[in-house]
């Protein structure tokens, strides 16, 4: 009898009116947040519900939305701590990162380094407050 992954399905659908990438798992959903600026997509945001986190659900949400970007030929801006993660360990996204964003090969930051400040016009959208205890961005 074969072994059953404990990974879920996942199924991510993109909503471009509402600027994200959502994946629904047992009635709960996942999203990727992103804003469009001309010809950049501003990847802000990722939640995962805390039952699915370390399931694969995230770079789930993360490659759907980045191959989306590639595809449409759009500069990706990973404001995310979880897009930026994924993008540095994924070398096939570097190519489509601004360089004045340090993500890839071009630019390396360790971890005594401030990260970049955002160029002119390109700071980062306000979000609204998460709600305690029911999701929590996949970023740390």
């Amino acid at each position: 009898m074969p072994e059953r992954s404990s990974q879920p399905q996942v199924t991510v659908t993109h909503q471009p009116k509402k600027s994200r990438f959502v994946a629904l798992l047992d009635g709960e959903h996942a999203e990727a947040a992103y804003h469009r600026n001309g010809r950049e997509v501003h990847f802000t945001h990722t939640e995962v519900p805390p039952a699915f986190e370390g399931k694969g659900v995230g770079s789930s949400l993360a490659k759907a939305a980045l191959d989306w970007a590639v595809a449409e030929k759009l500069a990706i801006v990973p404001q995310c701590p979880f897009i930026a993660a994924y993008v540095k360990r994924h070398k096939q996204y570097h190519e489509h990162v601004p360089e004045e964003w340090g993500v890839g090969t071009s630019r390396k930051r360790t971890s005594r380094t401030a990260a970049p400040a955002p160029p002119p016009g390109r700071g980062r959208r306000p979000r609204a407050p998460a709600t305690p205890g029911s999701r929590r961005c996949v970023g740390r």
